[in-house]
């Protein structure tokens, strides 16, 4: 990141995940205990949709945090929108 607004876009990424979680429910049609409680037993079990939750484990672990790394999360998190929610909103 040419500007070093890590914490900024971490920040941005975070609350786009948490968005993300309300959109996949939305489309699922099913109402969340919360968004940021029980996430795993909420996609998992609920959801059925282990996969989902494997990834948005991944998608929050960071390996070098002043980096471009969140770009490429940032784009992965775009594709899982398209993937697991194209019917939102419709």
């Amino acid at each position: 990141m040419k500007r070093e607004l890590h914490f900024q876009a971490f920040k941005r990424f975070y609350n786009a995940l948490g968005e993300f979680l309300q959109v996949l429910f939305i489309s699922k049609r099913v109402y969340p205990i919360a968004y940021d409680k029980w996430t795993k037993e909420q996609v998992v079990e609920i959801l059925g949709l282990p996969e989902v939750y494997q990834t948005l484990v991944d998608l929050m672990t960071m390996r070098h945090f002043e980096s471009d790394e969140l770009i490429g999360k940032a784009l992965s998190l775009e594709e899982m929108l398209r993937r697991y929610c194209e019917n939102a909103g419709r």
